[in-house]
């Protein structure tokens, strides 16, 4: 009698439902890593952004009220190697705090998928270095800080 070699479907489907499973298992940790490797990506920026500002202010006695006059895009996104990228490959959209001609602080705006970061949300750095967040832990920014 000869016998064929191979899988059954029954072994293929068990194996299926446990590469599910495990995917199932490991993908929240993952996108919580993830997550967290972005935040410090943005939080990174905003301190990039506000040395520019204090190097402007020392050059032209003034801060600056735009990204083009620190030498950045007007739209500036970053993706999560802290590049600067288009709207659809960002994770965060990064904007000047400015009113009634005041620089007042730089904020990292989530994008994309890091906008279901709802613990901590947009960083916000104060031109006196003041640490926000806007999420869930607005409260303890320390927490995303």
């Amino acid at each position: 009698m000869m016998r064929e070699s191979g899988f059954s479907l029954l072994e293929m489907l068990v194996t299926l439902a446990l590469v599910a499973i495990l995917l199932a298992l490991a993908l929240p940790g993952y996108r919580e890593v993830l997550m967290r490797s972005h935040r410090a990506i943005g939080k990174a920026v905003l301190h990039e952004v506000a040395a520019r500002q204090e190097r402007f202010l020392l050059e032209r006695r003034r801060y600056g009220l735009t990204l083009a006059e620190l030498g950045l895009a007007d739209e500036y996104f970053v993706d999560g190697g802290a590049n600067a990228v288009d709207a659809g490959r960002a994770v965060y959209k990064i904007e000047l705090a400015v009113e009634d001609d005041e620089y007042l602080g730089v904020t990292a705006w989530p994008y994309n998928l890091q906008t279901q970061d709802s613990d901590c949300g947009a960083f916000t750095l104060g031109r006196r270095g003041e640490r926000g967040v806007s999420g869930a832990w607005a409260s303890r920014p320390q927490l995303c800080w």
